[in-house]
């Protein structure tokens, strides 16, 4: 247990030490522990031989640190712990990781390495950070803190770890009532501290709030080891009783009444005796030989001395038997045996530096052991980290390699989308080409088609002028359906280039509606009616059966019908005839239709005609009309685009041969798919010219 009782020797912080650990090992994971077998061993290490760093291979490492934790030294167990914590950290397996750090900071501070057991105490500390899951563990870390610091004699500090850690102990009784452990060692390892800060020099007094406050924990120290003994360990509560006897005698002593200490420090060392706690048995025995030689009982001192050192000899610690014969020589030299008390003193010394010498060589021995330990270690984490920089090599260049697929992948995407662009600006390149050909012949066609009517105006302005010198009325009144035809010829052609243009510049609207078939009919005659009169040609319009709607866009029809009817009368003859009408066929639809009584047309001739050219423009019609009238034949070409516009199409055809061989003309038909019939003609205004 822990002894805070002062030595006569300068070596009592290292004693201190040795014997605090002694407290933690004691707690119930150490008090737990059963010793394992040799085969168990042996097939748990065989087992983590294969076994890959896994939760499995954690599991293996906390039994065999549990097989090994009562029947090995730290030496064996300590590999074991700091594999477990090492694994435990990178799998984040925090209670686990708590587990074996604690264990390895017991070991540890067992061997008075009290730098790296304070190191790991603090980092269970760390992890045990949301209690009062993790209130054990917390508890464990204060108390193992308290522990290294009453090691290294900082004994308020002690204080207040060991405050923590009873704090935290007892939080965890109200759900485990086992760790009544935890609470008893906190109680006892206080009252030990406070005890020794009651020795204080002779002349001085220590405060009355030290000693009733030292009376407290030892009371509290009593309780708590009353409450494992309700739960069956009757040796734990003697162990923790035998320590509060103890601090009893310390307080005693400190107070000035050594009979008392005297008694409650032979309880003690029968508990230890009960216990057979040999080592405690020699330390208590020494500080008792104190209290007699302090108490002036120098022949009990020297026989319980002598008694001591034969008992340390028996156990072979050279250490403890040199302490007992200083306390002998101590003793006879009061008793007035100056050469018994040098002899002692002489046996003392040369045990005490052959002990030195074998601590000094194993203390190299455990220093190369280390030494080696952490060499390996090193080498291990050197070539850990070799590997993984190879590994963050190979991933970085097979990053790069990605990303140079990648950019390849896009570069051949451009290269491929290049190459469609580059097609595609061919191709509307050639489109331009074309399109810039047929506009030019376009023009030279709109050219040459406006010069014979310029020319004919120009003609009738020279002849008004003449006719107007020579005072000839009668040839005047001829020249007016000469201008009227010339004005009729530029306006039908300027008609049809503006619808032209607007088509090819998509900027004219397609607005189906309702259109009457009676009321466009007669528009168209209404429109062509003149022409018809002046060259003797007879315009009429079918009767309809029923009345009829067209579905359509009214420009586009009106242009439809103006084209063909003006086609026809071009190419009738004087005194000929031209016909318009509708009709239905079997088909569906409707046909609107207009036939003339020219020379018709031949086979070759309708599909020159209705042919489109590559680039989209008009085709030229070679043959005049019957008065000599020549076309670009755009507005054969409005037509069918119209009619398409409309879902339907344009026919020409040639019309059965009269009786006698006579021409019979042509019938141009244009199909519309949507035609309803109706009750009362559908509203469709006149055409005004």
């Amino acid at each position: 247990m822990l002894c805070f009782y002062p030595l006569p020797f300068p070596r009592a912080g290292l004693l201190v030490g040795a014997l605090a650990a002694a407290v933690l090992l004691s707690l119930p994971v150490a008090a737990q522990a059963q010793e394992a077998a040799a085969p168990q061993i042996d097939s748990l290490r065989r087992a983590l031989a294969t076994a890959p760093p896994d939760t499995n291979r954690l599991w293996l490492l906390s039994h065999l640190f549990r097989a090994l934790q009562a029947s090995a030294d730290g030496e064996q167990v300590r590999p074991v712990v700091q594999e477990g914590a090492r694994l435990a950290r990178r799998l984040r397996h925090r209670q686990k990781e708590m587990e074996f750090r604690d264990a390895l900071g017991r070991i540890v501070l067992n061997q008075q390495e009290y730098l790296e057991a304070s190191h790991q105490y603090q980092l269970v500390a760390r992890l045990a950070e949301q209690p009062p899951e993790n209130a054990y563990y917390l508890a464990r870390a204060y108390l193992g803190l308290g522990t290294v610091a009453g090691a290294q004699d900082d004994f308020v500090g002690a204080g207040a770890y060991f405050r923590q850690g009873v704090h935290w102990s007892e939080a965890t009784t109200k759900a485990h009532p086992r760790y009544w452990y935890s609470v008893a060692a906190g109680y006892t390892s206080l009252a030990k501290a406070y005890a020794f800060r009651l020795q204080l020099p002779d002349d001085a007094r220590p405060p009355d709030s030290l000693l009733r406050r030292t009376l407290l924990y030892v009371r509290q120290s009593q309780q708590a080891g009353r409450q494992l003994r309700a739960l069956g360990d009757r040796q734990a509560y003697k162990g923790y009783l035998a320590g509060s006897w103890e601090s009893l005698a310390d307080l005693f002593r400190a107070k000035g009444q050594l009979d008392s200490a005297i008694v409650y420090k032979k309880r003690a060392i029968t508990i230890y005796r009960e216990l057979q706690a040999a080592e405690q048995i020699i330390t208590q025995q020494q500080h008792l030989v104190n209290l007699l030689i302090t108490k002036g009982d120098l022949p009990a001192a020297a026989t319980l001395a002598r008694q001591s050192q034969a008992f340390a000899h028996e156990l072979g610690q050279p250490l403890a038997e040199a302490d007992c014969l200083t306390s002998l020589a101590l003793a006879l030299s009061k008793l007035g045996d100056g050469q018994a008390a040098y002899r002692a003193m002489g046996r003392a010394s040369t045990l005490r530096d052959s002990a030195l010498s074998a601590d000094t060589r194993s203390a190299i021995s455990a220093l190369q052991v280390q030494f080696e330990t952490e060499r390996k270690e090193t080498r291990i984490r050197a070539l850990t980290q070799r590997e993984q920089l190879e590994h963050a090599i190979a991933d970085r260049r097979r990053q790069q390699v990605w990303a140079l697929v990648g950019l390849l992948g896009l570069v051949l995407i451009g290269v491929v989308i290049g190459s469609l662009l580059f097609v595609r600006l061919r191709r509307s390149r050639e489109q331009l080409t074309k399109l810039s050909a047929s506009k030019d012949r376009l023009y030279a066609l709109i050219a040459h088609d406006l010069r014979g009517p310029v020319q004919a105006l120009d003609g009738v302005a020279g002849m008004i002028s003449y006719y107007l010198r020579r005072q000839d009325q009668a040839a005047l009144a001829d020249l007016p359906p000469l201008v009227s035809k010339a004005v009729g010829q530029v306006n039908q052609l300027l008609d049809n280039l503006l619808h032209w243009a607007a088509s090819q510049t998509g900027e004219l609207s397609f607005t189906p509606a309702p259109l009457s078939v009676e009321v466009l009919l007669d528009e168209s005659v209404a429109l062509w009616q003149n022409t018809a009169a002046a060259h003797q040609i007879s315009l009429y319009r079918e009767p309809l059966p029923v009345p009829l709607a067209l579905t359509a866009d009214q420009q586009m029809v009106r242009t439809v019908l103006r084209n063909l009817v003006g086609n026809a009368l071009k190419f009738t003859p004087n005194g000929g005839t031209v016909t318009i009408g509708a009709t239905r066929p079997t088909t569906g639809g409707l046909t609107l239709t207009v036939t003339d009584t020219g020379p018709g047309l031949a086979a070759t001739e309708i599909t020159t005609l209705l042919a489109r050219t590559e680039s989209g423009g008009p085709q030229r019609v070679r043959r005049p009309g019957a008065r000599g009238e020549k076309g670009t034949g755009l507005g054969l070409r409005l037509c069918q685009m119209f009619m398409e516009r409309h879902g339907g199409h344009l026919s020409l055809r040639s019309a059965p041969t009269l009786p006698g061989g006579a021409p019979s003309g042509t019938i141009a038909e244009a199909w519309f798919p949507r035609v309803v019939e109706v009750s009362s003609p559908v509203y469709s205004p006149v055409l005004t010219t």
